[in-house]
């Protein structure tokens, strides 16, 4: 992480047809639609629903809160501090899977305030 300064790799455009689009490369977050899937990129399709993401549009700015996979809602987008991120039915064990979007810096992080059980806070980043 990078404690708030912006890094390409981290940077994401959190877009009202749910699409999460990294700044640097112009590609979408991407996942099928099977638990554990990872997130990869791809070129961007705004009707493809394995490149939606849905989530409280209005909310997701200052908590935390589930995106959800269109091509199969229940399916979240979820982390943990030593895998790839993918899309699970339930936060993997000592995971996550809800976000909160920082727009100062474009971040998708696991945390909006400290939380010490999540450890250090985690971005979506594509390396």
């Amino acid at each position: 992480i990078s404690n708030g300064f912006a890094v390409d790799s981290q940077a994401f455009d959190l877009r009202s047809d749910f699409t999460l689009v990294h700044l640097a490369t112009g590609l979408c977050a991407s996942a099928a639609s099977s638990s554990g899937a990872p997130v990869t990129l791809s070129a961007c399709n705004s009707s493809n629903l394995n490149q939606q993401f849905f989530n409280d549009y209005t909310r997701i700015r200052n908590t935390p809160v589930g995106m959800t996979l269109q091509a199969n809602p229940i399916l979240k987008l979820s982390g943990t501090v030593s895998s790839p991120v993918s899309v699970a039915i339930k936060a993997p064990s000592g995971g996550w899977n809800s976000w909160a979007f920082f727009p100062n810096t474009n971040q998708l992080r696991n945390q909006y305030v400290a939380n010490p059980g999540l450890g250090y806070p985690q971005c979506l980043s594509t390396c």
